[in-house]
């Protein structure tokens, strides 16, 4: 009797085990929406560079993170590449320090095409990658050996959780990593939840996920834009770069811009004070992470500053035509000998206000762009389009365009001119000075004070050759009597 009551207890007692370990599996792989959220006390950043073409649609501050209640859900972000066709390259995956419990666990990287229901994530490409995170913050995965290349459309990247939180959800720490997660404006709707087999929106935060991609070579135009916010324009910096990205580059124009800031003036996107570079991208904003890279504070009236900018986006873009344009303060001609400064006057562009405002002189900007080969050089400034100016760099630029007036603040309408741009981009030089003149009166009309121009440097020589001529016979009447 005893025997048989000692094995009716055991065989319970192994029913009971076998109904514990059901249920943990069918836990453990019933897709759940339910999603875990860390609320910390303050958000954090993560250093890391910007790599050359990396997509982003966060503002690089972590606010929050989430993880999934159980393993098979995902989180993913949809990424729109600038042009076609671009191949993928690397996967970034931002993780929370020590949440859930403190150890890394595997994952997964799963790169999908956009075309399931209303545009969600629908066909996966490739193989998913496994992963184990090394550190904390960003965390790189190489996914090119996928051999993924977007010929058109969007595609998304995807954050596969593996492991479950834990068998005793909530009261145990979780078993699994925490995706950060960005929830300051602008929130970008890019982020997607998978749970119960579905893809859904998450309309309130922009996950932190990102991509770099491998972008074709030779564009049409490199647009460079020397924009110089490092002082009381530095508001009005931010207005031309959002036209910028309102824009945006293509596969046959590449939008350059090297951006210096000053403190005390805008605080918008991150208050940054030093000097960055961004390939501009759709809907970018001048935040510190969308910067491809910081080179610190750099003195924007130094010529070589003007010079490094100009030879890097060379490098980095390579273009049939380049267009570099000169964005600040500008005062024109000023009469110069190597060991006086006769006007007292500063006469040039570019004042750098953190750097004892220090400006570029026309002779400096010569200097910046010898040996350089543009083919339209513009002066988004006041009173630059002169003979004087013009002549100093005919040699190194095309097409020269300007106003010898003074301009408003908003100055050249960059989101007319960059579009008509990207919609003709085999646009000749001498048609883009044109279409600038034209959508820049075309923007305040014609009942103001405003001027542009646009001048084919290679008539600058006969131009002043006439000038000169026309001065000597002017200082040879110096002397005779005025006749009435």
């Amino acid at each position: 009797m005893k025997w048989k009551k000692k094995g009716a207890v055991f065989a319970i007692a192994i029913a009971v085990m076998l109904l514990m370990t059901m249920i943990m599996v069918l836990a453990s792989t019933e897709p759940n929406a339910e999603k875990v959220k860390l609320t910390p006390s303050e958000s954090m950043t993560f250093p890391t560079e910007r790599a050359l073409n990396e997509l982003i649609y966060d503002d690089g501050e972590a606010d929050t993170a989430w993880a999934w209640n159980y393993a098979c859900n995902k989180f993913a972000v949809r990424f729109t590449p600038p042009s076609y066709p671009v191949d993928l390259d690397t996967a970034r995956i931002c993780l929370w320090p020590d949440w859930p419990d403190g150890d890394h666990e595997e994952f997964a990287i799963e790169v999908y095409e956009d075309d399931g229901p209303g545009g969600a994530p629908g066909t996966l490409l490739g193989e998913p990658v496994p992963y184990t995170a090394t550190d904390w913050g960003w965390n790189d995965i190489d996914i090119s050996g996928l051999g993924i290349t977007i010929g058109s459309g969007d595609f998304y990247i995807a954050y596969h959780q593996l492991t479950d939180w834990g068998p005793t959800f909530p009261e145990t720490p979780g078993d699994c990593e925490g995706l950060c997660s960005d929830t300051d404006a602008p929130i970008y709707g890019r982020s997607w939840d998978y749970y119960e087999g579905v893809w859904s929106l998450w309309p309130d935060e922009n996950y932190m996920i990102r991509c770099v991609v491998d972008l074709p070579a030779g564009a049409g135009w490199t647009f460079m834009v020397y924009l110089d916010g490092d002082n009381n324009l530095e508001g009005a910096a931010i207005d031309d770069f959002l036209e910028m990205s309102s824009v945006s580059s293509t596969a046959d124009i590449n939008i350059s811009v090297q951006f210096d800031r000053i403190p005390g003036y805008s605080s918008a996107y991150d208050d940054w004070t030093t000097t960055k570079r961004f390939l501009v991208t759709p809907g970018m904003t001048p935040t510190a992470a969308n910067a491809i890279e910081d080179i610190g504070e750099c003195n924007m009236g130094d010529p070589n500053t003007l010079s490094d900018f100009v030879e890097w986006a060379m490098v980095e873009y390579p273009a049939d035509n380049y267009a570099l344009i000169l964005w600040d303060h500008g005062s024109g001609w000023k009469k110069w000998v190597p060991w006086k400064d006769e006007t007292g006057i500063a006469r040039g562009i570019c004042w750098d206000d953190t750097n004892g405002n220090d400006y570029l002189t026309l002779q400096e900007t010569e200097q910046a762009l010898a040996g350089k080969s543009l083919s339209l050089l513009g002066y988004d400034a006041c009173l630059m389009h002169m003979i004087e100016v013009a002549y100093h760099v005919s040699a190194y630029a095309g097409i020269d365009v300007g106003s010898e007036e003074t301009m408003p603040v908003k100055g050249w309408p960059f989101n007319t001119i960059l579009g008509d741009l990207t919609g003709n981009p085999s646009m000749t030089p001498s048609a883009l000075g044109g279409t600038i003149v034209s959508r820049y009166i075309e923007s305040y009309g014609t009942g103001g004070d405003e001027t542009q121009s646009a001048v084919d440097n290679g008539d600058v020589s006969g131009l002043v050759t006439a000038v000169d001529n026309f001065a000597q016979v002017l200082i040879s009447k110096l002397d005779e009597p005025l006749v009435c």
